[in-house]
């Protein structure tokens, strides 16, 4: 997860944010909600990944969003840990590791499932029944060797009586993926991937 601010030290514009790091120097996260009024491109903020170092906080630099896909990508001058990647094929078991809304708090969950179907849908998603919430749009998808395979951005429609904040109400969505070959084909059309593509095996 990460935590956005104009400054170094958290300010009164603080926003949490669950996001996925795609290589050394990148990070992706949605763009819908809140974030997008915040991520304009070439706007420098400060973020922090509490699973990496709760204190240090990194500038990243927005360099790209997808208004219609509903992602955002980041760029950092720090080195980050580069998770392995590769593309996500129909029946892959998979993680979905985010950061869902509880009653009182956000917590991480991770729930599994497999990948139902990779045809794009209009929006260019692609659907895993890994159950979603409200709150784990930019969780990663990874596979059963730990590879990321997607970024989920969206899910089914909970019936409107489902209490939202009900870690329950997870299993009767499934997750809508945006599937690495897209974002890391977007890093390789801005010359940013540094050799990095997704295996076909």
């Amino acid at each position: 997860m990460l935590t956005i601010s104009e400054q170094q030290q958290e300010s009164n514009i603080t926003k949490n944010h669950t996001v996925t790091i795609v290589n050394d120097n990148h990070i992706v996260s949605h763009y819908h909600g809140e974030l997008r009024y915040e991520l304009k491109l070439g706007r420098n903020l400060y973020v922090k990944f509490p699973d990496i170092d709760e204190y240090t906080h990194y500038m990243v630099k927005v360099i790209y969003f997808n208004e219609n896909l509903d992602y955002v990508l980041m760029q950092t001058e720090s080195i980050l840990p580069q998770p392995r990647t590769t593309l996500p094929h129909d029946g892959d078991h998979v993680l979905l590791l985010a950061y869902s809304y509880t009653e009182i708090s956000r917590t991480l969950c991770i729930t599994s499932g497999i990948i139902s179907s990779t045809k794009q849908d209009k929006y260019g998603h692609i659907r895993s029944d890994c159950g979603a919430n409200k709150g784990d749009s930019g969780g990663g998808c990874f596979t059963a060797y730990g590879e990321l395979c997607g970024i989920a951005i969206g899910t089914d429609a909970i019936q409107p009586t489902a209490p939202i904040l009900d870690l329950t109400t997870r299993y009767s969505s499934r997750a809508h993926i945006i599937s690495t070959e897209v974002i890391i084909a977007q890093l390789a059309s801005m010359g940013l991937t540094k050799g990095q593509e997704p295996s076909y095996i």
